[in-house]
């Protein structure tokens, strides 16, 4: 199968991004509680790591169930898969950040660069992905893959740079 030692490895950084996300707001337990702001944060980060283990090991799953005979068809069905979430994930975090509201410690113009940074680029990745299930290509499906690790990256920074600073 095309790939598949990159998908590994795209799996294997996924999670690397979910643990050190879990263990971040143990380091900085005794100074403050987590605000709603930075439990959302974690949330987008836990949701992209997770679907970014099932975008990987997906394909294999699908791989061995068609018998290698379809590899086309796997990049199709993936890709579909993975626009789905991506669609419902960018809808979901839009939601979340309009519920949330202003915070004290989060800038107004640092929040809105983080939203118009991650959710412009999402719908062209969704679109690919979609576009994607008529041509089943491989290389659109790892863009999409990859992009799973992008707005998690951003977030997981901004958690750090805020927890980690002295107060």
């Amino acid at each position: 199968m095309t790939g598949e030692h990159f998908l590994i490895k795209l799996a294997q950084i996924g999670l690397q991004f979910a643990v050190f996300t879990a263990v971040l707001p143990l380091m900085t337990r005794g100074r403050h509680s987590l605000t709603r702001h930075q439990l959302v944060g974690i949330k987008l980060i836990l949701d992209h790591q997770f679907a970014l283990l099932f975008a990987a090991v997906f394909p294999y799953l699908l791989f061995y169930w068609l018998l290698g005979r379809f590899e086309l068809w796997v990049w199709r069905c993936s890709s579909f898969l993975l626009g789905a979430f991506l669609a419902f994930e960018t809808a979901a975090q839009f939601l979340r950040i309009r519920t949330l509201g202003p915070s004290d410690s989060v800038p107004t113009h640092s929040r809105r660069a983080v939203l118009y940074m991650l959710c412009i680029p999402a719908p062209l990745i969704c679109a690919l992905q979609f576009s994607n299930v008529f041509f089943g290509s491989f290389a659109a499906y790892l863009t999409g893959a990859i992009w799973l690790l992008v707005p998690a990256a951003v977030q997981f920074w901004g958690l750090v740079v805020h927890l980690t600073r002295d107060d």
